[in-house]
């Protein structure tokens, strides 16, 4: 269900451009983790990633979501 709710939000964002720039809109993303919180209750880790070329940040990103870039980061950059 959480899952669902953030690519709901991130599809809104996306779409709305929700004050992004030009420049981010069109950025090829080279996502960094700056932050890191674990929650002990859920056993879960939750990130904040940042990407230098074009300054765009997310804050709360699951573990898994981020393990998900990371494969798809390292799949464009093998093409």
């Amino acid at each position: 269900m959480k899952r669902i709710l953030l690519i709901i939000c991130l599809s809104s964002i996306f779409v709305t451009g929700c004050g992004m720039t030009e420049e981010q809109k069109s950025c090829d993303h080279s996502w960094n983790i700056v932050g890191e919180n674990d929650n002990v209750q859920y056993c879960n880790k939750h990130y904040t990633i940042y990407c230098p070329k074009c300054k765009l940040e997310y804050i709360d990103i699951h573990e898994y979501e981020w393990k998900e870039l990371q494969l798809d980061m390292e799949y464009h950059n093998n093409e």
